[in-house]
C-alpha cells in the first residue's frame, strides 16, 4: 500500500494544476467513492488533454479505474478513444463493458455500430441494454434487425430500450414488430412501442394504435394518442 492509498487525494488542487496523472491515480482510491467520482469529473473537465492518459487507464488492473476511464472518455467524446473503448467491450467485468458501450454511443461514430450490435448478445443484461441505447443514439440502420430481435428478450428493461432505440432509428421495417410489442406484458414496453411507432410514422400502425387507446396504462394511452397525431402529420393529412 502506497502513501496515496492512505492520504486522501486533493482533487481540487490536481484539477487546478491539470494533474492528469494524479487524477487517474485517484480513480483507484478505495476509501471513498466520492473521491473517485470527483477525480473522474475533473478529468472530464480537463477534456482532450486527458484523453491519452484515460486510454492508457483502460489497461490498468483496477476495475474501478477502467470503469471511470471508460465513462470519462465517453463524456469527453474524442474519437481517438474509439479503438480502446471497442476493445473494452471485451473486458472480463460486465460493469466495464457496460460503461464502454455507453461511451461508444456518446461518441456516435459509424465504426461503433458493428461492435455495439455484437454487444447486444453479451452475457450481461446491463451490457445488452447499454448497447441498445447507444445504437439508438448512433442511428445507423444496420442496427434495425438486431434491435427487432431484442424485442424478444426475456428481460423487460431490455425490450424497453430496444423499442426506444427503434423509434430513434425511425425505420419502417420495425413497424410490425413494434405493433406486436403493443401487446407486451410490460407497460413501459408498450408505451415505448407506441412512441416509436409515432416516430416512424407508418399508416400500417394506425389500427393497432387506436386499439392501444384502450390500454389500462395512462402513459400507453397518451403515447398512442401522440403517435396517431404524429402519423397524421407525417402522412400529410
Amino acid at each position: 500500500m502506497g502513501l496515496f492509498d492512505i492520504t486522501k487525494p486533493d482533487i481540487l488542487k490536481m484539477r487546478q494544476k491539470q494533474d492528469v496523472k494524479g487524477l487517474v491515480k485517484a480513480l483507484r482510491y478505495k476509501k471513498d467513492w466520492k473521491v473517485r467520482w470527483e477525480a473522474m469529473e475533473a478529468l472530464v473537465h480537463i477534456g482532450n488533454p486527458a484523453t491519452a492518459a484515460l486510454i492508457e487507464a483502460l489497461q490498468q488492473k483496477n476495475r474501478n479505474v477502467r470503469e471511470k476511464a471508460a465513462e470519462a472518455l465517453g463524456r469527453i467524446g474524442n474519437p481517438i478513444a474509439l479503438p480502446a473503448l471497442i476493445k473494452a467491450l471485451k473486458d472480463k467485468y460486465p460493469s466495464v463493458r457496460e460503461k464502454a458501450a455507453t461511451a461508444l454511443g456518446n461518441i456516435k461514430h459509424q465504426m461503433v455500430v458493428e461492435p455495439l450490435i455484437a454487444a447486444l448478445k453479451d452475457a450481461s443484461p446491463q451490457v445488452r441494454e447499454a448497447a441498445a441505447v447507444s445504437l439508438g443514439k448512433v442511428k445507423d440502420r444496420r442496427a434495425v434487425m438486431p434491435l427487432i430481435e431484442l424485442l424478444k428478450e426475456p428481460q423487460k428493461s431490455i425490450r424497453e430500450r430496444a423499442a426506444e432505440a427503434l423509434g430513434e432509428l425511425g425505420d419502417p421495417r420495425a413497424t410490425k414488430a413494434l405493433i406486436a410489442s403493443l401487446k407486451d406484458d410490460g407497460r413501459s414496453v408498450r408505451a415505448n412501442a407506441a412512441l416509436a411507432l409515432g416516430k416512424i410514422g407508418s399508416a400500417e400502425a394506425v389500427e393497432a394504435l387506436v386499439e392501444a387507446l384502450k390500454d389500462p396504462d395512462e402513459k400507453v394511452r397518451w403515447n398512442a394518442t401522440w403517435a396517431l397525431e404524429n402519423i397524421k402529420k407525417m402522412q400529410g393529412r
